[in-house]
């Protein structure tokens, strides 16, 4: 069932997120979104993935720290109040591919890299071709991967390194894996139609590069005053 807003409704809510994302983008949900004038969004749903053997592993981590990381994470998940951390596969044993199958439906992929070599790169190369916002996290000793993953860089796909020991470099890269799903659901009005490039006036195109619907609303419409038909957000 779609839900309606009143224009009253809809100038708070968009004031009080225009003031919320100028200051807090990576801390709390949306302070409109908890009022019980405006739709829940679904929370975004962020796959995380181990990779490395843990253990006596040359440069593997402690087997502990996956139950840390478990713990950090759920943290995480608690602050930002919009984000769900799913999966939870250690590869290896799971094969790659077999992770790359359960992608559907998630928004984002998160990689904790534990230990490994440069053999890595081809392997976790089947999560990065899925297209989705990936982030990997790699503490220093974990391997020799940094020597491969910039390739990924090189061949422009979704991924951002995180070669550090600054675990809250995760919640920095979490609170904007978070954006292009906002987007999906995002309807951008277009009072008076779209000005700049054709690329910018075309809402294939912008629907194709960010993921957001552009609604035209004619002047002539908001200078007459016409009651405005009721928007709801995307599901």
């Amino acid at each position: 069932m779609k839900q309606t807003l009143t224009r009253r409704q809809f100038l708070g809510a968009t004031a009080a997120g225009g003031a919320w994302l100028l200051t807090r983008l990576s801390t709390r949900p949306l302070i409109a979104a908890e009022a019980d004038t405006w739709p829940k969004l679904p929370a975004v749903k962020i796959y995380k993935v181990y990779v490395g053997r843990t253990g006596d592993f040359y440069l593997a981590h402690p087997t502990e720290e996956l139950a840390k990381f478990d713990n950090y994470l759920g943290e995480l998940e608690r602050k930002l109040g919009d984000v769900k951390f799913i999966g939870g596969d250690l590869i290896p044993p799971t094969d790659a591919g077999q992770v790359a199958e359960k992608l559907t439906g998630a928004d984002g992929v998160l990689l904790i890299h534990l230990s490994g070599h440069g053999g890595d790169a081809p392997v976790l190369g089947k999560l990065i071709e899925a297209g989705l916002p990936t982030a990997l996290f790699s503490q220093p000793f974990s391997g020799h991967g940094w020597m491969y993953f910039p390739q990924w860089h090189k061949q422009h796909k979704k991924v951002v390194l995180l070669p550090s020991s600054d675990w809250s470099e995760i919640d920095r890269v979490v609170g904007l894996m978070r954006v292009p799903a906002w987007l999906r659901r995002t309807r951008i009005l277009a009072v008076g139609g779209p000005h700049g490039t054709a690329a910018a006036c075309s809402a294939e195109a912008m629907q194709k590069q960010l993921g957001a619907e552009m609604v035209i609303v004619p002047n002539e419409r908001v200078s007459n005053h016409a009651p405005p038909a009721a928007v709801a957000p995307k599901n």
